[in-house]
């Protein structure tokens, strides 16, 4: 298991989570990278393990994340919540799934509402790779290609700490004054 720690020039008050799998269905693919934004700080667990020998401890480790502080958020909090094994507090997706009816559009993805930094600059890892990544990982064992698989997860925390943020503005409902 890898792990990554940053302290941010931000701060979220509850905690964001986005989870990285080796596909979408618990019963057939596996959880592979955990991350979430709290206060100021931002951790992902990455499992390096080929043989399967962490996949029983990233499960624990994401029961005992259960401590952070409320509100929990996430983009999609559906597929976060069947992965992580506890509630998520509040869909970043909501507002922007809401919105996208009342205009007629079919519900943005994270990175069309938040454009990728990585995907601008040419990645080797998009969104929808992060399992094939996997399994090239599985298969050669170079830890350089687990750290896109932690790039993209951080991509995405950020993504939705920025959602976030227009949610409080959103919400606050004020209007800007002429002076």
């Amino acid at each position: 298991m890898q792990e990554l720690k940053l302290t941010l020039p931000i701060r979220c008050k509850g905690t964001i989570f986005d989870v990285e799998t080796s596909g979408f269905a618990p019963s057939v693919a596996e959880l592979i990278t955990i991350g979430y934004i709290s206060g100021s700080r931002l951790r992902v667990i990455q499992r390096d393990d080929r043989d399967g020998s962490e996949r029983g401890r990233i499960y624990e480790m994401a029961k005992s994340l259960t401590v952070l502080p409320h509100p929990y958020m996430a983009y999609n909090k559906c597929f976060e919540e069947r992965w992580l094994g506890f509630k998520i507090d509040y869909d970043l997706w909501e507002r922007w799934k809401k919105l996208a009816t009342e205009v007629s559009a079919k519900w943005p993805r994270l990175k069309e509402l938040v454009p990728s930094l990585l995907e601008y600059f040419s990645s080797e890892i998009a969104p929808d790779n992060v399992p094939s990544t996997w399994k090239k990982y599985m298969k050669n064992g170079d830890e350089n290609i687990l750290m896109n698989v932690v790039a993209h997860n951080v991509e995405d925390l950020m993504r939705s700490y920025y959602l976030h943020a227009w949610d409080v503005f959103l919400r606050k409902e004020k209007v800007m004054k002429r002076i």
